[in-house]
């Protein structure tokens, strides 16, 4: 299949063959081509990767994931639109066509990229949405494939690797008479066959097959977990058993992870490779700098299939013919053709006739709202919310389908308050949540019957269940879903209110009851990352009430964010990894001001900060860099490294107006003029932080407060009572209105000592 992860066009020199799909099915292949590597014509074997760019030629004809996606959204905007037993419409025509164009646009733009297109879809309909991908089932090989199957024949081929999801290699290697093996599904790969040579020619699908769905990697954050180990280890030995070369693969997966396929970690005990870019293209830097890395034994080639494969089919050819009579090279023809396929979105439209209304609105508003349309997401859903709302459950109230009509409204109200939080209406958002938990509460029968002492819901391995979107097992995982999701949110709304109301402990009971609900579903990307979110927000409502004197409760807040990180690093989430080590390091520092341990825990917090920066500078968040660099130079500071800090201080201010992250350059000016003041440099410091504060106040940002206490600082350095203590009151009145009780705190101390 398509690789979703490479870029929308081939436009520029950047953009090469598996980018997408239609800009390559226009440039049909050519009868000229680059001389070929002269290593492939003399390996003993070689292992054939096969990319996207191999199935473009017909028969084969993949469509494009621009075409899948289309269709996909076509499908879920008519079925958002009718009634339950497609008898009528609930919203109209024109409506959901405006949804439908509102996502096409941003497809068009490339502001909703393939691979997020489909995460999207993943988070709301689960392994159902890898069902639709069996349009990529394609058994139709074309000369390519062919080639590669007659190189097989002639014992050239140690093995075939390939991202794509159809089945064209087996196929043209099963018409050519080639004892071969499958491996798609982590059961089918033995790295101990393989290393004693027992297996011949296996196929390698790293990204699983069309015709075994959950198999299939598709998704932003399956790609971020990265391969499984035997996978892993299976590719480790073929680079060290033959030359590799790739085919149709731009590589654009290796500079999002550059040890993606074990390429790079492999240079010295691989055999090489030759890496095959279209003519008047240029690789992309990451096969660049793979090729350099190889030091003399990767080849880069300039070509156009299936021309450019001419000489070793030659060569195949040539050993072919030696063989005993009867044994050739051709592959074998169907006796009859085979029946015209079912167009796509003929396949696309069944695949969204199987969800019910809605499943599809739902599914449609959250693709509204990644395309920034959340006006539009909203009114889709409270169209369909009033028109549930009116309707009685249109079947047995004890029957599976009763249960799924209820977990759709309920699945409604969940989203429709999740946007309405996002649009800043908190009471609105509590409301829907509250519904939807209501509604979930009635479904005990279910619950009972699939879920027994609270344990765990288990699937089966292949996850057939759950690619039903109707079994009732499907139908309890969403109930539970929205359950967790709703309580998280509800969390979210009572800790945004806690600074004034004082509901802290509820914030974190609704977490905590959260993070329980998602421990119950069964283990998936899904799952974790809801775990980690809700733990998250345990350890933040802990870290805003934190007495750092108590290291009881500061070591229980610290495990809850260590938790956080480890569960971020099982679902390959980053970001969230990231932020996980920052709050650590926050943590620590609170801690180390009050704790007599030599600076360890300092140490220990400044451990943490610079994990996060390593991890946000592997990603390029230019803007949480800056905070990490920020958060460095306040330890040093507190360490009494008052040039370590300037540099590190510096640095955040430099890169903050770099990226224009205004808020950031004022909360380093201000971390400058401490290290100044510090230094007793008063002038310069009160400059500094008045640079600051015209930035902060003119953001109206909250960090105003923060501000205001380095001035009071100053002033009370320079015996200034009076403007000490002015400047204090007004910290104090912000860090107040905040709920920062440890700031209050340190505010009131200081207050104290200058009366």
């Amino acid at each position: 299949g398509p690789t979703a992860a490479d870029p929308a066009s081939t436009a520029t020199a950047a953009q090469t063959p598996e980018a997408t799909i239609e800009s390559q099915q226009q440039a049909v292949p050519s009868e000229s081509s680059s001389a070929i590597s002269p290593k492939l014509l003399t390996a003993s074997k070689l292992t054939v990767f096969v990319g996207a760019g191999c199935s473009l030629m017909p028969p084969t004809s993949l469509p494009s994931w621009n075409q899948i996606n289309k269709a996909v959204l076509r499908a879920l905007a008519d079925r958002a639109g009718e009634a339950l037993e497609q008898k009528a419409r609930v919203v109209d025509q024109e409506f959901t066509d405006r949804c439908y164009d509102a996502v096409v646009q941003q497809l068009a733009n490339y502001d909703l990229p393939p691979e997020y297109f489909s995460e999207v879809l993943v988070k709301r309909l689960g392994d159902y949405y890898f069902n639709v991908l069996s349009v990529l089932d394609s058994a139709s090989p074309n000369q390519v494939h062919h080639i590669i199957a007659l190189l097989a024949k002639a014992g050239m081929v140690e093995a075939v690797v390939t991202t794509n999801f159809d089945l064209c290699c087996e196929t043209a290697l099963q018409a050519a008479g080639v004892d071969h093996e499958v491996w798609s599904t982590h059961t089918d790969y033995n790295i101990e066959r393989l290393a004693e040579g027992s297996v011949n020619c296996p196929v390698i699908k790293v990204h699983g097959s069309a015709d075994q769905v959950h198999t299939v990697i598709d998704t932003l954050s399956q790609r971020a977990v990265g391969l499984a180990g035997p996978v892993n280890d299976s590719l480790r030995h073929m680079l060290t058993q033959s030359r590799w070369l790739f085919l149709g693969y731009s590589g654009a997966d290796l500079a999002a992870a550059p040890e993606y396929l074990c390429l790079r970690s492999m240079k010295q005990d691989a055999l090489g490779f030759t890496w095959l870019v279209r003519q008047g293209e240029e690789p992309l830097q990451a096969v660049q700098d793979l090729a350099a890395a190889y030091s003399g034994k990767a080849d880069i080639d300039y070509g156009e299939l299936p021309a450019y494969l001419g000489p070793l089919e030659q060569v195949a050819r040539d050993k072919l013919a030696q063989l005993p009579s009867g044994v050739d090279g051709e592959p074998e023809q169907p006796s009859s053709p085979a029946p015209a396929p079912k167009s796509l979105e003929d396949r696309v439209s069944a695949w969204g006739g199987h969800l019910w209304p809605a499943e599809a609105a739902v599914a449609l508003a959250d693709l509204l709202a990644a395309s920034k349309a959340s006006d539009l997401a909203i009114e889709l859903l409270e169209r369909r919310y009033e028109h549930a709302r009116t309707m009685d459950a249109e079947h047995a109230p004890a029957s599976i389908e009763a249960h799924r009509q209820i977990v759709g409204v309920a699945w409604l109200a969940s989203t429709l308050g999740l946007l309405k939080q996002r649009a800043g209406q908190p009471t609105d958002a509590k409301d829907l949540c509250e519904a939807a938990l209501q509604l979930t509460d009635s479904l005990p029968e279910l619950t009972d019957e699939l879920l027994h002492n609270d344990q765990v819901l288990e699937v089966d391995e292949e996850h057939a269940m759950l690619r039903d979107i109707g079994a009732p097992e499907a139908t309890l995982i969403r109930s539970q879903e929205i359950r967790a999701q709703c309580h998280q949110l509800l969390a979210e709304i009572v800790r945004t209110a806690a600074k004034e109301e004082g509901t802290f402990d509820q914030a974190k009971n609704l977490f905590q009851a959260g993070y329980q609900e998602f421990k119950h579903l069964p283990p998936s990307a899904r799952s974790l990352r809801g775990q980690a979110t809700c733990l998250m927000g345990v350890g933040d409502v802990m870290r805003v009430q934190l007495d750092p004197t108590d290291s009881q409760q500061v070591e229980v807040c610290l495990q809850h964010y260590s938790d956080v990180a480890q569960l971020a690093i099982d679902i390959g989430d980053l970001p969230l990894e990231a932020l996980a080590y920052k709050n650590q390091g926050i943590v620590y520092k609170a801690w180390a001001e009050s704790a007599n341990d030599e600076g360890q825990t300092a140490k220990q917090a400044a451990d943490h900060y610079n994990k996060a920066l390593k991890v946000h500078e592997r990603i390029g968040d230019g803007v949480e860099v800056v905070k990490s660099l920020r958060g460095l130079a306040g330890l040093y500071l507190d360490a009494s490294d008052p040039t370590t800090a300037r540099e590190y201080a510096r640095k955040s201010c430099d890169l903050a107006a770099q990226v224009g992250y205004r808020a950031g350059e004022a909360r380093a000016l201000r971390v400058l003029g401490d290290v100044a003041s510090f230094e007793n440099n008063f002038d310069e410091a009160i400059g500094l932080i008045q640079q600051s504060l015209v930035i902060i106040e003119e953001l109206n940002d909250q960090s105003v407060a923060r501000g205001y206490f380095a001035m009071a600082k100053i002033a009370k350095k320079q015996e200034n009572i009076q403007q000490a203590k002015e400047f204090a009151l007004k910290a104090l009145e912000v860090f107040e209105s905040l709920g920062e009780a440890r700031h209050v705190k340190k505010l009131a101390e200081f207050l104290e000592s200058v009366s």
